[in-house]
């Protein structure tokens, strides 16, 4: 995971002298269930009654009935064998749990995170100071997706090229 790949690289002996994240949530609205990682492969704009079924379906722990209500409303490819879905959902599944489980330990290593104006407010960018030496907070403009774009790219790549030059002077 990203949280983890500078610990990994200390460990080996690499130095990392800049660190940094555009945007990026510790922590947000995550819904652990199975329910949950069963809609996020389907459309936002499945029909009510199906997300009633699947719902009730998931109650009865019914996972195979759940599959076979997504392809009839073709929602899932049809032609992929059930057990081909059923371990996709259930490695999907199993990966998010264990991301939900896991807190890497902190690395001495300061952070520079680069948040979005316009950001959402349910999602919780502070709090990686548990994983970090230090963060520093800069706003750009944009919001999520933006802030990568025109024209609001130019001044992030000209902060993260100021931020680089000076951890390589540093060095």
């Amino acid at each position: 995971s990203r949280r983890d790949r500078p610990r990994q690289l200390l460990a080996a002996g690499d130095h990392v002298d800049f660190l940094a994240f555009l945007d990026a949530p510790s922590t947000g609205p995550v819904d652990p269930s199975f329910l949950a990682t069963f809609l996020n492969r389907l459309p936002d704009t499945i029909p009510d009654d199906l997300r009633t079924e699947l719902t009730a379906l998931d109650r009865l722990g019914d996972r195979r009935a759940m599959i076979l209500a997504a392809q009839s409303a073709n929602l899932l490819p049809a032609n992929l064998p059930l057990e081909t879905i059923e371990r996709y959902l259930a490695v999907a599944y199993t990966v998010k749990v264990a991301k939900l489980a896991y807190t890497p330990p902190p690395i001495p290593v300061t952070l520079t995170h680069y948040l979005a104006v316009d950001r959402d407010p349910i999602w919780i960018m502070d709090g990686w100071e548990q994983l970090t030496h230090r963060v520093d907070y800069i706003e750009v403009a944009g919001d999520h997706m933006t802030m990568v774009e025109p024209p609001n790219a130019h001044a992030l790549a000209n902060l993260l090229s100021e931020a680089m030059d000076r951890a390589s002077a540093a060095m």
